[in-house]
Parts: C-alpha cells; sequence; structure tokens
C-alpha cells in the first residue's frame, strides 16, 4: 500500500544530485518512516541514479523530449531552456500521494519538519525580499494533474526571459498572502542562507528553531568541496555543514549500500540484473503522457537503517 505523503524534490544536474541526496540524508534523520521522490531529468547518469536509489525512496526520471503533451512540446521548442523547470513541475503529477512536501535541493534539514504536512494546501513560507511573496523553495500541496496542466498553460500565456520559478509560482498562487494564517509557513521552515548582513543576527538568535535552511545560487555548498570557504562566520558555518554531512555521512554511505549490493549480486546472472535495473529505471511511456507517473524502484528506509545499523556495528568492531 502507497503511503499518502512523502518529500519531493528535483535533480537536473549532477551537483544538484549531490543537494538532493543530502537534503533526503538530513530529511530521513528526523523523519525516518515518511518516503522521500526525487525527479530527475534525462542527463542524470546511471551511477548517479544508482546512488540516489540508496536514498530515495522513489527515483523517477522524466524526459520532456518523449512528451506527447502538445503545450509542453511548444514551450520547449519556444523557450528550450525552460526544460529544467518543467521538469519541476512534474511535482504536481504525484497523484499517488494525497498530499507532498516539496523543497529544492539546495536545502539541508535541521530539525523535524513533518509537521508541515497539518497546513493546508497550497502553504509556503514568505520569500525574505518580499514577504508579501512566498519562496518556492519549500511548499506544502495536493498532486493534482489538473492543476500541473493549469501550471503549463499559465506559463505558455504568460512567460517571458525574464520569469524565473518563484515568480511564477507566485503569479499562479497570487492569493497566497490573502489566504489565512495556517496557509503560512513560519520563516524557520525555510531560512534563505544569503550574503545578505541582515539576516546574520537573526540566524545567530533564533538558530535553534531553525528546521531547514535553503542556500542561495551563491553559496551552493557543493561549490566549497574542494576549496576554502570565504564568507561571513554565519554563513561559512552552514556551508561547512552541508560539506561534513555530503563528505562524512553521505558518500561513506552510499558508498557501503552499493558496494554491498554489488557483493549481493555476483551471483546473479548479468541479464537478469541488467533487466531489472532498467525495470526501475523507465517510466512506462503510455502513464507518463497520461499524467500517471510510475513509481521505479529503489529502497525502503527500512533497507537504508539496516546498512546505518551494519555500518555502526562494523565501526564499533573496528
Amino acid at each position: 500500500m502507497m503511503p499518502s505523503e512523502a518529500y519531493v524534490t528535483c535533480a537536473t544536474s549532477d551537483d544538484l544530485v549531490k543537494g538532493a541526496l543530502v537534503l533526503s540524508y538530513t530529511i530521513k534523520r528526523f523523519d525516518p518512516h515518511r518516503p522521500t521522490v526525487v525527479i530527475v531529468g534525462p542527463l542524470i547518469s546511471l551511477k548517479l541514479l544508482k546512488e540516489l536509489g540508496t536514498l530515495f525512496t522513489y527515483v523517477i526520471r522524466v524526459n520532456l523530449q518523449m512528451t506527447k503533451h502538445s503545450q509542453l512540446k511548444s514551450l520547449l521548442y519556444a523557450n528550450p531552456s525552460l526544460q529544467k523547470l518543467l521538469t519541476k513541475y512534474f511535482c504536481w503529477t504525484l497523484t499517488s500521494f494525497s498530499k507532498c512536501v516539496f523543497m529544492n535541493s539546495s536545502m539541508m534539514v535541521l530539525n523535524y519538519i513533518g509537521d508541515a504536512f497539518s497546513r493546508p494546501t497550497f502553504s509556503s513560507a514568505p520569500e525574505i525580499s518580499w514577504p508579501d511573496l512566498f519562496n518556492s523553495g519549500f511548499f506544502v500541496y495536493e498532486p493534482s494533474v489538473n492543476i500541473f496542466n493549469s501550471i503549463i498553460d499559465f506559463i505558455g500565456k504568460n512567460s517571458s526571459p525574464m520569469v524565473d520559478d518563484n515568480m511564477i509560482m507566485n503569479e499562479f498562487f497570487a492569493d497566497w498572502h490573502h489566504l489565512n494564517i495556517t496557509h503560512r509557513l513560519p520563516y524557520v521552515y525555510n531560512v534563505q542562507i544569503d550574503s545578505n548582513p541582515t539576516n546574520f543576527s537573526a540566524l545567530i538568535r533564533y538558530e535553534r528553531n531553525i528546521k531547514a535552511v535553503q542556500f542561495g545560487s551563491n553559496q551552493h555548498p557543493w561549490n566549497y568541496l574542494e576549496k576554502n570557504v570565504d564568507h561571513d562566520e554565519t554563513l561559512n558555518k552552514y556551508i561547512n555543514m552541508w560539506c561534513s554531512a555530503y563528505i562524512n555521512e553521505v558518500q561513506p554511505f552510499v558508498s557501503h549500500v552499493l558496494n554491498q549490493e554489488a557483493f549481493e549480486n555476483k551471483t546473479k546472472q548479468d541479464d537478469q540484473c541488467a533487466v531489472s535495473f532498467e525495470d526501475q529505471l523507465n517510466i512506462s511511456k503510455m502513464n507518463w503522457e497520461q499524467g500517471n507517473i510510475d513509481f521505479m524502484g529503489a529502497h525502503s528506509f527500512d533497507h537504508i537503517q539496516k546498512r546505518l545499523d551494519e555500518m555502526r556495528l562494523s565501526n564499533k568492531k573496528t
């Protein structure tokens, strides 16, 4: 039986895969039982798909170039750069779930965020630079193919070279700031880490209350895995926290799971393994065209927990 709620993110590049891995890992620290879903673009390699499969319950591969959705095809033909954005909006087609929390892959969870599922759809936290707008990096929603189609139609009628994800979402859900207070999440659900000095004092003052942080495009932490961080001390702290999670927790865990699986699959025939993996990665074309996305095989959290326990036991022995 499919769970009714899930965390969802999107990864359309190798760097965003790194972000998605840290996001899922930190979600599971505090909410181990809700599934995590990642939507990926067609350019993500098989190696990275396998890595995502170690930490996400479902990995969904979307190739917009194969769509028969006439409006989507027209949008992509007119503006190919929309592909990454439109891939994200496929989160609305996950109708096997009754409610989801979408989080950008540039986010990291610091405390329990599962209480966000109790909020009504559509809920989000305010944008730091203009609080009457919400930040589209974190929102609570109920999947709906009709809403997905409406968003595509809206973009087709209103898009321009200057429109980005945040503005599209705010213009589509233009009544958000008029809704009752339950639709307005506290800022601590999506604290935006950037170089704005006016934000640092609040980061220090309310640090214990922060549930999740989102790194701005100029502060993406994966850019500092191989070079020194040269920012304000407070900003450095969160970037270093992300880098530590990726290097010391995520990478060893992913490697352990993949090595263990390679060992367990040694006795299987190569062709059987290939067919099995293809079955996990391919989305049914017919269902996709109808707006019903099939979930591809990955790993349950029970399996992940088993691996974690094995790693802890191994470390104790050494």
